[in-house]
């Protein structure tokens, strides 16, 4: 099966391929924000050009997609990841939206168009998203997009010594 190449455009949003142009100094510092990371794994990380040139690789002939996410066709706003699983046509996918754009309703918009699109350009029947059980604001924008709690993965999240579980949301289609 060919991989099909997504370009996303609705509104103000436009989405592309993410590619090593769109690594910016101000990318990066989106990454190393480790208080606005502290519920991804991006936390662990401490990222320079070479690290995200690196995560960009791992999506070449996989497929898996890596989008930019850009507000009126020039300001990048967030990234979008979308791991798919070809044998049971579904696909997990995980958003970033830039610090300046938080509670500001990107996120909620942009998982909403992927929910509308995905389905139909790439055939799934179901799409899940997960975040820690702290992060109130990815549950609303999963909630308001439309998703519905699927389950729950123990003990995934360890924050300051702790242990959180990883609340997994879905939307079927």
């Amino acid at each position: 099966m060919e991989r099909k190449n997504l370009k996303i455009k609705s509104g103000k949003f436009t989405f592309k391929p993410f590619s090593e142009e769109d690594i910016s100094p101000l990318y990066i510092s989106w990454l190393n924000n480790k208080s606005y990371m502290k519920y991804s794994d991006q936390r662990h990380v401490d990222h320079s050009k070479e690290s995200a040139t690196s995560y960009l690789k791992t999506f070449q002939g996989s497929e898996n997609y890596f989008l930019a996410v850009f507000e009126n066709h020039e300001l990048l706003v967030g990234t979008v990841t979308i791991y798919r699983n070809l044998n049971n046509d579904s696909a997990n996918i995980g958003i970033l939206v830039s610090p300046d754009k938080a509670g500001l309703g990107f996120a909620t918009e942009i998982f909403t168009i992927l929910l509308e699109y995905l389905p139909v350009e790439l055939g799934l029947i179901k799409i899940t998203a997960g975040t820690c059980e702290l992060n109130s604001g990815m549950i609303s924008v999963m909630k308001k997009a439309g998703m519905e709690f699927d389950y729950r993965i123990s003990k995934e999240y360890k924050l300051e010594g702790k242990y959180f579980d990883n609340l997994v949301y879905a939307k079927f289609f």
